[in-house]
């Protein structure tokens, strides 16, 4: 089967959604990647931190005091803090710059489908029509067998069976 203009329109419009929803989703998984790293860092900075204080302790009283002003957490909270506006915001700009790509390209795509269903449709009739012609035709030569072959024996001309 030949790919006819409308079927090569419709698979381009295709692609090219695919590819700009996925190039979308892509971009927001490196903003993702990033985001992650960042809470990775301060994190691992506070742990850092918490980690020089304790072991920079003289005697156990202060050890105990620097163990529970970093117990606190307020670092880690403040990065978690920011991680989650961080991650609200990256879903935010990805749904919209998710609609967007289908907004641009979804009308594209509805016109293509719609005129490939048309070509399928005019292709289907002419098919439709063909076969009902030659049908026609095989049973017009059917007929006209038969009408010879009725003839030839109600002449005497035909051959009789032994």
């Amino acid at each position: 089967m030949a790919i006819t203009p409308a079927s090569k329109s419709h698979l381009e419009a295709l692609i090219n959604f695919n590819t700009a929803v996925t190039q979308r989703m892509l971009e927001s998984l490196h903003r993702l990647g990033f985001l992650n790293m960042h809470l990775a860092r301060e994190l691992m900075a506070e742990w850092g931190q918490t980690g020089q204080h304790l072991m920079g302790s003289a005697n156990p009283a202060e050890f105990a005091n620097s163990a529970a002003h970093s117990g606190r957490g307020e670092q880690a909270g403040n990065a978690l803090r920011n991680y989650q506006q961080g991650l609200a915001d990256l879903l935010a700009t990805g749904c919209a710059a998710l609609a967007q790509a289908a907004e641009s390209h979804l009308p594209n795509v509805s016109r293509s489908a719609n005129a490939l269903a048309e070509e399928l449709m005019r292709n289907t009739r002419e098919e439709a029509s063909k076969a009902s012609d030659r049908q026609r035709q095989m049973l017009e030569q059917m007929s006209a067998a038969g009408k010879s072959f009725a003839a030839s024996g109600a002449d005497g001309h035909g051959q009789a069976r032994h």
